[in-house]
This record gives C-alpha cells, structure tokens and sequence, in this order.
C-alpha cells in the first residue's frame, strides 16, 4: 500500500491493480449497470478508490457510465447490457424527462422540428436515450431527427423516409449521421486549459509567485502538499486567505490520481460547504479532497456518508 495514500486516510485495498480491474470488470459485467458503492464493496475499499478503476476502464473502452445519475451517482454498463439502462434510470428522471422518453420510447424517432419547446430541452438532456442525427435532403437541406437509443439504424432510417414523405413528399433522404455531441465536447474541453495557458503567459498582471508569498493560507496548504507529494496542476484563489482551489495529482498505489481539491481555512464546516464542494467536482468530473483546518459539523460527515460519497474530507 501507498504511504501517502494511507497518510490521506485513503482505504486502498492491498491487491494488484490489475486484479482489482479485472475484479471490478468482471463485476460490471455480470451486474451492471451498476452505481459505484457497489464496486466499492466488491473490492472492499472506498467509493473514490473505486470511481479511479471505474475510469480506467472506461478509458479503456470496456465499460461504459451514463449521464443520467441515481442520486448522485452515476452507472456503469457493459455493452450488451443498454437494455437495462432504461428500468434503472427511469424512476430518476424529472416529470419532463419521462414523458419525453415514454414518446420517443413509443414513436422510435422523432423530429424536432415537430416536437414542443420543452421537449427539445428535455431530449437534450436524455443524452443516454435520445440519439440526434442529421439527415441530409433533396436541395442540401438538413433535418434533426431524435432516435430512441435502442431501435437499431436500418429501422431508424425506413421510419425517417415515411416521417419526410408526410411532410416533403417531394424531397428524398441523401445522407444520414449521428450527431457527436460527446467528441465535440472533448474538444472543447482540451482547448481551454491551451487558451488559459496563453491568457496566462501574455497577461503580467498575474503573478501567481507573488500571491504564494502573500498569502498565508496558500503558504499553509502548499506545505502539505509537499509532505504528501501532491503535484498541483492548476490553482486559483477563491478568497485570499480563507479559500482556494486546486486540480492536482494525489499519489496512490495505482499511480498519480487527479483530484479536484477545495482548502477551505474555516473553524466549522457546514452542509453548504460540501454541498459547493461535491458540485464543483461535479462538474469538473473528478473526486474531491477538501482540506479544512477546522471540524465537520455534526450533519456533514453523515451527508458524505450517504449522499456526497466522492469526497474525502481531510482537517490538516
């Protein structure tokens, strides 16, 4: 086991980490989808722990997570296994959501320019069960269509053409694609910290050296980091001297883990505390450590317990 796991207060279990994949895969497999307490009990160790083999996987194209949650968690799925994702998530969806799905669960495909505003939105929202495609037409016009995930290409493109033949009986199919919504995403995510960089390197206002020298709180918790070999990726200063963020790399037995890392410099920390802490990592798709020199109130180490599991709470 990692030292400075365990100095974190991190339960990592003591196994090979390609036992612990092969074991949390296997798992996934058989039962999927699955949230990731329940890898987590599997392999005997915490939800944090659990969620970094989960990634690896999905990195590695064996398994795959949702974007609608149970709670605050979401899924995870072997292929084969989309059939099973409608009765799990079904129940977690809002008012909206549901009649949305119950629609294009009945129609297979849908156009949009048919459906009403809040059904756009909500088929938007259902990203693991509305598909979008483009369907190019007779003169280069292009419609969207929304697809039920489950109804196979073929069947999608013959309900297309009869949908198209009611409202253009003229004009034919030419082409049809599915819209990539997640690699455009990508894209965009890999173009902001290059354009941060450079806003960074052209701007001599910010001078992030000077800011470790004044402040103190900065000081304090960057000499933790260093105790415990956490390498800081990106930084910025909420509040001088009481509040900071981190995304940084967290030693572990399974090598360099990225966290997103809130220091708070408070005597009591509260449920609001938490609550902005688990929906910033949230949205930045990592688990939290938030460091705090003072103590948790009485309600937040439940509220980890049962509600905001990818956070450890750290007092230094």
């Amino acid at each position: 086991m990692d030292p400075n796991a365990k100095n974190l207060g991190f339960n990592v279990p003591n196994v090979s980490p390609a036992q612990l994949r092969d074991k949390a895969l296997n798992f996934v497999k058989l039962n999927g989808p699955v949230l990731p307490l329940q890898v987590a009990k599997v392999l005997e160790t915490n939800t944090i722990y659990a969620g970094a083999l989960l990634s690896e996987l999905i990195a590695g194209k064996l398994i795959q997570v949702t974007h609608a949650k149970v709670g605050s968690s979401t899924l995870y799925y072997a292929k084969g296994q989309e059939e099973k994702l409608g009765p799990s998530l079904y129940n977690y969806l809002n008012q909206k959501e549901k009649q949305a799905y119950d629609r294009i669960k009945e129609e297979k495909v849908i156009m949009d320019s048919s459906a009403e505003p809040w059904q756009r939105v909500a088929m938007r929202d259902l990203k693991d069960f509305c598909i979008p495609l483009t369907v190019t037409i007779e003169g280069d016009k292009i419609e969207t269509f929304w697809k039920f995930y489950l109804v196979p290409e073929e069947e999608a493109k013959s309900i297309i053409g009869n949908i198209l033949g009611k409202v253009k009986p003229k004009e034919e199919i030419k082409k049809i694609e599915e819209i990539q919504p997640k690699l455009e995403k990508e894209i965009k995510i890999k173009e902001i910290p290059k354009e941060e960089k450079q806003q960074t390197i052209e701007t001599p206002q910010e001078k992030p050296k000077e800011k470790k020298i004044k402040d103190k709180f900065y000081n304090y918790v960057n000499e933790f980091f260093s105790k415990n070999n956490i390498h800081i990726i990106e930084e910025s200063i909420v509040k001088k001297n009481k509040e900071i963020d981190f995304i940084a790399k967290i030693p572990s037995n399974i090598g360099l883990m990225i966290y997103y890392i809130k220091a708070k410099d408070k005597p009591i920390i509260n449920e609001a505390d938490i609550s902005l802490a688990f929906s910033e990592s949230q949205h930045r798709k990592l688990p939290c450590l938030l460091l705090t020199t003072g103590k948790p109130n009485k309600k937040v180490n439940l509220l980890i317990e049962k509600k905001f599991q990818n956070i450890t709470l750290r007092q230094i």
